[in-house]
């Protein structure tokens, strides 16, 4: 027989901090608060979907707003952390257990969310952005061997590359392999290195010194790159066909690019590098924000 006596149990407030770090609002649910702790809950899940929405669809308005809205993300997860604190030691001893107060309803909430966290991630990967290790130094000085870049998949949805947009595509030797290239030149351009400097049509590419590196100014586009001085530092000139477009290593000694093995179809694209996300030092948004 359950007695009343037994159906008491203390709240512990390690307990509902440990509960709010594994998923906000679930300390909540351990202090008897259902409904508090399952809107805390969808806030936070619902916060990381605004999040990488606002990664894959950038304004100009982009870095306000991420900004408020990490600001708040914290906020939520802060008030769970801090109140459901506060619920345990208020509520001590003397609290009865719920229906919900059960290790597998704990257990099947976070699954859930987690079911629901995973199946969205995978979608966004699919369709909206993708995550990429860079193992080698072609990059640089740009992105640097081994960091973690973001491909935006819907970049070129209603819209063109561009000449600067560094992007994802098949190694057309291998397609189980992924490069990341920049492009410099589009369909019905002409490309011509001649001892190392960039020609667009004939024109020679403007460049500002820096150090060991130069910046290149290529349209619109200002990169950082290293200049070609052995085998790489000439090419061309060469036509890029229909429906192509051209891209080079930012590290021009490195010649596994369009000198290799031609221009790259457009079709082919798996996305354009909107970030480095990681090393956090490395941190840097190279995409463009939509209408610009």
């Amino acid at each position: 027989m359950v007695t009343e006596t037994s159906m008491v149990r203390e709240r512990k407030s390690v307990s509902a901090v440990a509960l709010s770090l594994l998923m906000p609002g679930l300390g909540h649910l351990y202090c008897g608060r259902i409904v508090t702790g399952l809107v805390l809950a969808f806030l936070s899940s619902i916060s990381m979907l605004v999040f990488f929405l606002m990664l894959v669809v950038r304004t100009p308005s982009w870095t306000p707003s991420l900004a408020v809205l990490l600001a708040a993300s914290f906020s939520i997860a802060l008030f769970a952390f801090v109140d459901s604190w506060r619920l345990a030691r208020r509520i001590g001893k003397s609290y009865v257990l719920k229906d919900y107060n059960r290790w597998y309803v704990y257990t099947l909430l976070v699954l859930g969310m987690g079911t629901g966290s995973l199946v969205y991630a995978e979608y966004t990967k699919t369709r909206f952005m993708e995550a990429f290790r860079v193992p080698t130094v072609g990059m640089n000085p740009t992105i640097m061997q081994g960091d973690r870049i973001l491909a935006n998949k819907i970049a070129y949805d209603g819209r063109s590359p561009e000449r600067g947009d560094v992007i994802v595509f098949p190694n057309p030797d291998n397609l189980k392999m992924t490069f990341v290239k920049r492009i410099v030149a589009l369909e019905g351009e002409t490309v011509e290195l001649r001892d190392g400097a960039l020609y667009i049509n004939g024109k020679k590419l403007a460049r500002e010194p820096l150090g060991p590196t130069v910046w290149e100014v290529n349209g619109t586009a200002r990169y950082k790159i290293r200049p070609a001085d052995g085998p790489g530092a000439n090419f061309g000139p060469v036509t890029v066909p229909k429906h192509h477009v051209f891209t080079l290593n930012d590290n021009r000694e490195v010649t596994q690019d369009s000198r290799s093995y031609g221009p790259i179809p457009i079709v082919g694209i798996k996305g354009r590098v909107d970030y480095i996300y990681f090393p956090f030092n490395h941190w840097s948004c190279l995409g463009k924000p939509k209408n610009q």
